[in-house]
């Protein structure tokens, strides 16, 4: 006889089989590796298939990238030197990957906080929009940086104010803030830091900061910084270096994104896109 608690555990992982059927065939997972490489995924193949895990360093065609990242591209390397799948199925299933992971972290959030439910919904509220649909047709580190953002700011809030850990909060926080820097740069930690300083207490977030953890993690994210800097320095000689810009289709293009900006947030939100 299944104890009333065992069914409620069933029914969840159902919901949970069903949940990912549906994103799975949402996102036509199977169907990504068929598609043409864009600009930016060529750009990224390129500096995987030249990453060496050993000194990494951005680099495609032989040009070292000032403005570009090396985790993602890191990531795709290592995985492609022990997977033989060809370099733009792993750049597409990793991308894939931290879509379901920000979503799952998301649901758990939400369930914990509310109840199963609210978890549910909160995933396919994130999955079903369309900015989050855009994203998995195009590989990038953008989702990356993304989950590793959410997982910091909830760390922080976890070990922080709910445990009041807070050196283990700061510590964990800026480890993952510092691995978001090296995937998609300096907006990371601008967007970990921002919000803090408009707390509605901000006399006792400046007491938070008096923490050895603080110390330590700005330690780790001052040599994440310096780790992905000192390449174009030390290999000043040896390299080319240059800024490749992605997408780039002019100013009009640019102001004409501001003014329609608006609507778009407006259409790909709602939950039937």
């Amino acid at each position: 006889m299944i104890e009333p608690g065992a069914n409620n555990f069933f029914i969840r992982i159902l919901w949970l089989f069903i949940l990912l059927a549906a994103l799975f065939m949402m996102f036509q997972v199977h169907q990504l590796p068929i598609r043409d490489l864009s600009q930016s995924e060529g750009l990224y193949a390129a500096i995987a298939a030249e990453m060496d895990s050993a000194n990494p360093i951005s680099i495609a065609h032989g040009v070292g990238l000032k403005n570009r990242y090396f985790l993602f591209p890191l990531l795709t390397s290592v995985i492609s030197s022990n997977i033989s799948l060809p370099l733009e199925y792993i750049l597409r299933y990793i991308n894939f990957f931290f879509i379901a992971a920000t979503a799952l972290l998301l649901g758990i959030i939400a369930g914990f906080t509310r109840d199963f439910k609210a978890g549910i919904i909160s995933v396919g509220f994130f999955a079903a929009n369309g900015f989050i649909f855009m994203q998995a047709q195009d590989a990038s580190p953008l989702m990356m940086g993304v989950f590793l953002l959410f997982a910091a700011q909830t760390a922080w809030i976890y070990f922080g104010f709910i445990k009041g850990h807070w050196n283990i909060a700061w510590l964990s926080s800026l480890l993952l803030v510092s691995a978001g820097f090296l995937t998609d740069g300096i907006k990371i930690p601008i967007y970990f830091f921002l919000p803090l300083f408009f707390l509605h207490r901000p006399l006792k977030f400046i007491q938070k900061v008096n923490k050895k953890g603080f110390i330590f993690g700005m330690i780790i994210l001052g040599a994440a910084i310096l780790w992905w800097f000192m390449p174009s320095v030390t290999h000043a000689r040896t390299l080319t270096w240059d800024y490749i810009p992605l997408n780039y289709r002019g100013m009009g293009n640019f102001l004409l994104n501001i003014l329609i900006s608006p609507l778009q947030i407006v259409l790909l939100m709602l939950p039937w896109t």
